[in-house]
């Protein structure tokens, strides 16, 4: 190796800078490319040089080919990337398109519905909630004195255990409403129960 970089120094001289190319670097670690550099260098003709010449333009070839393969891959899939995202903001699924079954049009929503799903609202019906749950008179005759939205907010949140933005789209409110509702309620049962002791 040691006698190799006499070559490659004698070859290239005062232009040794070019070794620590990572292009020239990998190009002379083949002992092919090495080879053809000892043969243009100890047998000076023309047809040496242009041997080692057109190995160097092939192995740059395919460094350039492979960088801009690399390259071209990347921006394929980013652009893909953007391209599915764009088309399902487009196209969304929609549960009210009809889909035919045997001359009978039956819509997709009746295809996906399961008659054991409960919404939000069958919860509020069909569980304890905080009134049923309450021991303690005080609380119990605080949570009466709360509007039936917020006894309800109440209910979805620590009964339920939903959070604001699923309790939002059970109202069809924005999570932040849902939010200030809960506060007030808080604050509320605060008081009274501050004023009941």
């Amino acid at each position: 190796m040691e006698m190799t970089g006499n070559y490659i120094e004698d070859y290239f001289p005062g232009d040794l800078y070019i070794l620590e190319n990572s292009v020239m670097h990998h190009f002379f670690s083949s002992d092919k490319n090495i080879s053809l550099l000892i043969s243009a260098y100890e047998e000076e003709g023309i047809a040496n040089k242009r041997h080692l010449d057109e190995a160097f333009k092939e192995h740059f070839y395919k460094v350039k080919l492979f960088n801009y393969t690399t390259k071209l891959i990347r921006f394929y899939t980013i652009e893909m990337k953007e391209r599915y995202s764009r088309f399902h903001k487009r196209n969304l699924f929609i549960l009210d398109d009809f889909t035919t079954e045997e001359d009978e049009s039956v819509g997709l929503i009746d295809l996906t519905t399961d008659e054991n799903i409960h919404t939000p609202e069958d919860k509020l019906e069909n569980h304890l909630g905080l009134l049923d749950c309450t021991t303690d008179k005080n609380l119990y005759k605080a949570l009466l004195s709360l509007s039936t939205k917020q006894l309800k907010v109440l209910n979805l949140l620590y009964a339920e255990g939903l959070g604001n933005k699923e309790i939002a789209d059970v109202f069809g409110d924005s999570d932040q409403n849902i939010s200030r509702i809960h506060k007030r309620a808080i604050k509320s049962l605060k008081n009274k129960l501050e004023v009941a002791s």
